[in-house]
């Protein structure tokens, strides 16, 4: 008879145990948050003939945007929409890359020290567009010559978007987490300076409601 009982009293607890987990599950279903915010780019440094800004939170949302004749002192309208998770059972991180070309053809690129593999791995190929970029900066200012800037232009950061956006990899990526307080905020990427040569220590700055983050810039070709 004890034995029944003691049967019949371990059933009931795990049909309750059961019970609480089946009840604890949409919970648990809407702990991770579809958010999204908006970027824009201040840029303190020279005029820029485009910026184009990336960002990719994990491998789940990929955001790019290119904003063309980013004068000095001004900011661009936050036109970006960027979109990610929050929540105490998500995983995936922000990630953004920033690519700027001047008005003589030059490339710029957002430059973490987690970079260096990618620099090598794309020399064969975006550096040739880049190159490229720069050639036609350099001829005259005849006929459609702004048409072939911006073609040029459109080349490389289509060179980029392949490499950076359809890889898993977040090698030269600079991270920058949004949390609840960016849901539908603006975070602002204030380009504080343009590097000679080499590069230039945070001189990228990212901010956001939620904090700041700061990478360097680098010249990607001459």
């Amino acid at each position: 008879m004890r034995k029944k009982l003691w049967l019949r009293r371990s059933v009931t607890v795990v049909v309750g145990m059961l019970v609480a987990i089946a009840t604890a599950a949409p919970v648990n279903a809407q702990a991770a948050t579809e958010r999204h915010g908006w970027a824009a780019v201040e840029n303190n440094a020279r005029h820029l003939d485009s910026v184009t800004v990336m960002h990719k939170y994990s491998n789940d949302y990929k955001n790019t945007l290119t904003w063309n004749n980013v004068s000095s002192g001004t900011k661009t309208s936050a036109d970006l929409r960027v979109d990610y998770r929050t929540g105490v059972f998500t995983t995936g991180k922000d990630w953004w890359y920033l690519i700027a070309v001047d008005d003589e053809g030059r490339t710029y690129i957002s430059y973490p020290h987690n970079f260096q593999w990618l620099l090598d791995k794309i020399e064969g190929a975006v550096l040739d567009w880049a190159k490229k970029v720069v050639n036609t900066y350099k001829q005259p200012k005849t006929g459609n010559y702004k048409e072939r800037r911006k073609e040029a232009v459109k080349d490389m950061l289509a060179g980029f978007a392949v490499l950076l956006l359809n890889s898993e990899s977040t090698a030269g990526w600079k991270q920058h987490i949004l949390r609840s307080e960016d849901d539908r905020k603006t975070t602002t990427l204030t380009i504080r300076g343009l590097p000679g040569s080499g590069e230039q220590a945070n001189a990228l700055k990212i901010s956001s409601p939620s904090g700041t983050s700061e990478t360097n810039i680098r010249l990607f070709t001459r």
